[in-house]
């Protein structure tokens, strides 16, 4: 921080904090809207916002130790949701149709990884490993509703769909008949603005530090793949939005 005003406390003056806001050079933001970094390095640092994501997402399920997990979706959100499933003692299986991100997904532990472009039926592949169960949990972090109902057809029944993504077009993909209604799957939807309210001990403060934790323990800066100026914000931006071999996470490279 640059400066600070009347009754701010003067320890923040030069502390370097995370904020929730667009990429620009210069904010004026209350105290309560910073979240203090420390000496976190500023490649961990923006992935703040992501890691809070997954985390809250992880929250949001009902894991156990020795669940079967599926992530459909291995960009960073879903690789960090991999990642923390991982770390809490599941059995983690991946979905993308994307190679290297699967191979990065390997990387990290995961212990099966399923490209949809080559496997036929994904639903069937993960019941075959699981002595036909299918998944304790299930997480969507694909923005895809053909994604969503391969979720729902993965999980075992009885048990749920925890669903990350913003869906921006109609789900005329997923078909509410089937194995979900026959085998009662849950679908719940995670958004990060909100801690479960059945969590009654945690708070957002709480969870920021969590993820402080987490982002000084996990190498994610290893997933940036595409640095750009400032400058070249609208070619950044069209370049992320390819579909074919995007970069898992770009960041903008201030003067």
């Amino acid at each position: 921080m640059e400066s600070v005003g009347d009754g701010v406390a003067p320890e923040l003056l030069g502390a370097r904090a995370f904020c929730y806001r667009p990429h620009q050079s210069y904010h004026v933001l209350r105290p309560e809207e910073l979240i203090p970094v420390g000496d976190l390095p500023d490649e961990r640092a923006v992935f703040l916002a992501n890691t809070t994501t997954a985390f809250n997402g992880v929250l949001d399920a009902t894991l156990h130790y020795g669940d079967v997990v599926v992530v459909f979706g291995q960009g960073v959100i879903g690789q960090l949701v991999g990642r923390l499933c991982k770390a809490s003692g599941c059995t983690v299986m991946v979905v993308d149709p994307l190679e290297d991100r699967l191979q990065r997904s390997r990387a990290w532990g995961a212990d099966v990884t399923l490209n949809p472009r080559t496997t036929a039926d994904v639903a069937l592949a993960v019941r075959d490993l699981t002595q036909k169960r299918g998944a304790d949990v299930v997480f969507d972090v694909t923005v895809s509703p053909r994604a969503l109902h391969e979720a729902v057809r993965t999980t075992a029944p009885d048990c749920e769909v925890v669903a990350l993504s913003w869906y921006a077009t109609p789900c005329t993909d997923l078909v509410l008949a089937g194995e979900f209604h026959h085998n009662r799957i849950r679908i719940r939807s995670s958004q990060v603005g909100r801690i479960n309210p059945l969590l009654v001990n945690w708070s957002p403060r709480r969870r920021a530090e969590v993820v402080l934790g987490i982002l000084h323990r996990f190498d994610v800066e290893g997933m940036i793949t595409a640095r750009f100026p400032l400058a070249q914000a609208a070619e950044a931006y069209g370049i992320v939005d390819r579909k074919e071999a995007p970069p898992l996470q770009a960041v903008f490279v201030y003067p």
